[in-house]
């Protein structure tokens, strides 16, 4: 079980880091504030995410 949860955090870890480097990157690119366009970019997957999993039931 602990190998489990130590794998489960390093992947969260690693795609965090994905994720903040991509919003870094398009905000820099289209002069975005990027905790702005993080909220908003969070906001809409999680509405996606939440759209897929209601598409599967």
């Amino acid at each position: 079980m602990n190998n489990f949860i130590s794998e489960y955090k390093t992947m969260v870890e690693l795609e965090a880091k994905y994720i903040a480097d991509d919003v870094k990157e398009e905000a820099s690119k289209n002069n975005y504030e990027a905790d702005i366009f993080f909220e908003d970019v969070i906001k809409l997957a999680r509405k996606y995410l939440n759209k897929d999993e209601n598409e599967h039931d």
